[in-house]
């Protein structure tokens, strides 16, 4: 582990980081607690704290508290409070401010190792649970909330110039009627592999055949480009099937953020612009269509009035997270 040491004892510090590095840990040390925030806030490797009680500008148990802060949903950050106070008490403080576990100061080296052999197993579990929660086990890329999750920062940062992509993967239900949900998984895989080796941006799926790629620093016409390469590649590919092989196609919506404007707004664009892609024939890349086109034609007005009401946004906790298909 890359361990945060926390000791304003020079002596101390010394024979615990030596206990530390003798145990295989990568340890920087730390002799008071605005330091080691400032170091973890800044380096994101690192992800266990040991501090004792007694700091010099502020106390150990708000070390914790503002360490644990840092750390967030979803950095793994074990936190190990040493103190000499041995009552039960300060264990259940040290404990209620963030602290993962608790250990007596000085530390015995064989108890100190075995607690953070635990702490390994702990972070171990944690990333897989963080692999589950927020990757697609189908495809390999993003699920919707993790996609939302990753988007959410970046699109935030108002400097930053960005288009937005939609995917869907053309008769889908036609494959999996004829040749099984196998085969029909294999195509959406397909289509994930070429967003992977092409794509520059974040990638995920968000249900179904239908995946989203926001793009940093990508212009409209960037995006578009960008699109075509993709069908391009995708339409190249060939589906496996007891009857042969089976062309594959896509239809591709991309937008560009409007100034004033966030992620809402921007993806219901890529959806009003997939839309159009898929009236007009499938197998094509399509940018928002014009306001006359939309006035005439009934589906994508009721589609702007839906995306008006029903923003894009992480599911509730509950939701399946897929989304239904598309008509």
């Amino acid at each position: 582990m890359r361990i945060a040491l926390v000791e304003p004892s020079r002596t101390n510090r010394t024979i615990v980081s030596r206990l530390l590095q003798e145990g295989g840990h990568e340890v920087r040390s730390f002799e008071d607690g605005p330091e080691a925030l400032e170091a973890l806030a800044s380096d994101a490797t690192l992800n266990a704290v040991i501090t004792g009680s007694e700091l010099k500008s502020i106390s150990g148990l708000e070390l914790v508290w503002e360490a644990r802060l840092l750390s967030g949903p979803r950095r793994f950050l074990h936190i190990l409070f040493m103190s000499s106070l041995k009552d039960e008490a300060a264990v259940s403080e040290a404990l209620d401010s963030g602290a993962d576990d608790f250990i007596a100061k000085p530390p015995s080296p064989r108890e100190l190792r075995s607690r953070l052999r635990a702490a390994e197993r702990m972070a171990n579990l944690q990333s897989e649970l963080m692999e589950l929660a927020f990757t697609d086990p189908l495809t390999g890329v993003l699920n919707r909330r993790g996609f939302f999750e990753a988007v959410t920062p970046i699109v935030s940062d108002a400097s930053v110039a960005f288009s937005a992509m939609l995917l869907d993967l053309d008769f889908l239900k036609e494959i999996n009627d004829l040749y099984g949900h196998d085969t029909g998984d294999v195509a959406i895989r397909t289509l994930a592999g070429v967003l992977r080796e092409k794509a520059g941006g974040v990638a995920g799926r968000m249900g179904g055949d239908e995946f989203a790629l926001l793009l940093p620093a990508h212009c409209l016409k960037d995006a578009a480009d960008l699109g075509e390469a993709i069908r391009r590649q995708f339409s190249a590919a060939r589906l496996r099937t007891r009857d042969g092989s089976v062309s594959l196609s896509c239809s591709i919506g991309v937008a560009e953020l409007t100034a004033g404007k966030g992620l809402d707004h921007l993806l219901a664009q890529a959806d009003l612009a997939l839309y159009h892609a898929k009236e007009g024939g499938r197998d094509k890349v399509s940018t928002p269509p014009s306001h006359e086109w939309i006035r005439g034609n009934a589906r994508a007005r009721n589609r702007v009035a839906r995306s008006s009401k029903r923003p894009n946004r992480p599911p509730l906790d509950g939701d399946t997270g897929v989304s239904p298909q598309r008509v």
